[in-house]
């Protein structure tokens, strides 16, 4: 059994405590508390293996395998880890330069579907001249049709307790 002297102190920049928690992401950092861990997360999130592995999925217009018969949604998504995580231009630049889209539009936020205080998502869409095809999958999450590929980055803790469904605001309304 450890002593004292092998637990490493709070990684919290304002705390000396002894950290006896380790994030789960990366399991590098040490916190005393939750709350010390929910107050560094502004600063860790930039280091933090684990957030930066899943901090960006693209649900593509079409399965990654495109011979594969009668693909599931899983079969349309695909991690993309963002270097500029946090930072929205930086990631619309980064996803235009590395995607090889034409442009970038956002197609709006996704909240989880319990009335919690959690996470929620900002989605980007592939934007071309020509129409790209249909998006199956982000069609389905946005009730309204979507063409291209759709990044979707996991944000900030939503301040929101209660999130309305959401609403097309513009394009052809699905079914």
């Amino acid at each position: 059994m450890g002593n004292q002297s092998d637990v490493a102190v709070c990684s919290s920049l304002s705390c000396q405590k002894p950290g006896k928690h380790h994030c789960s992401g990366c399991r590098t950092a040490a916190y005393c508390s939750p709350t010390c861990q929910k107050s560094h997360w502004k600063v860790h999130k930039k280091t933090c293996a684990g957030a930066k592995k899943y901090n960006c999925f693209i649900i593509r217009a079409t399965p990654i395998d495109p011979t594969k018969e009668n693909p599931t949604d899983a079969d349309y998504i695909e991690p993309f880890p963002l270097d500029s995580y946090g930072n929205w231009g930086a990631e619309m630049d980064e996803l235009k330069k590395k995607r090889q889209w034409g442009g970038v539009l956002e197609p709006g936020k996704l909240y989880s579907h319990r009335p919690v205080n959690r996470w929620h998502y900002h989605a980007y869409q592939q934007y071309e001249k020509t129409d790209p095809p249909i998006n199956p999958v982000a069609s389905r999450c946005y009730r309204r049709e979507i063409n291209g590929d759709v990044a979707v980055v996991r944000s900030s803790q939503s301040i929101t307790k209660l999130v309305a469904p959401v609403r097309p605001t513009s394009g052809r309304e699905l079914p």
